[in-house]
């Protein structure tokens, strides 16, 4: 791939001799990263997942579920709280368009399970209430928690 000098400046790829101008296959797993990293601050809302399920999982929170998941931002690290949102993210992602029996009442901490956490670290998550019924209502509200929880 062909830069000019001040793209190449944007990337701080030293470049010397005849490499001037020039990007390395060797940079663009770096270069990918950061253009990633970049899209994502810029763009992607974090606080919701609405995008990634179906209506049928955007249940309003049981006045209960909501303060299991208050219980749970004060009780966990705000670390493991960022997982577990991240987690959700990804679960979300890759399942939250697939039609579910709600009436089997699914736990969302199943699917949370299948991710490396300790038992510890979802000691507090809701596991029995939080089905995938409020699945984006649930990440949202527990989302809105960990932020103000971080900004203090």
């Amino acid at each position: 791939m062909l830069f000019d000098e001040k793209s190449c400046k944007l990337f701080l790829v030293n470049l010397e001799g005849q490499q001037k101008g020039f990007i390395l296959c060797r940079h663009m797993c770096n270069l990918w990263r950061l253009l990633h990293d970049a899209v994502l601050l810029e763009f992607v809302d974090r606080s919701t997942i609405n995008n990634f399920v179906l209506d049928m999982y955007r249940e309003p929170l049981t006045d209960s579920l909501k303060q299991q998941l208050q219980e749970m931002i004060k009780k966990t690290p705000l670390g493991i709280v960022k997982q577990i949102l991240d987690a959700w993210r990804e679960v979300v992602q890759s399942e939250g368009q697939n039609i579910r029996d709600l009436n089997k009442k699914e736990p969302f901490s199943n699917w949370l399970d299948n991710i490396m956490f300790f038992d510890n670290e979802l000691e507090f998550f809701p596991k029995e209430l939080l089905t995938w019924d409020y699945c984006a209502t649930g990440y949202a509200y527990l989302y809105e928690l960990f932020k103000r929880s971080s900004c203090n």
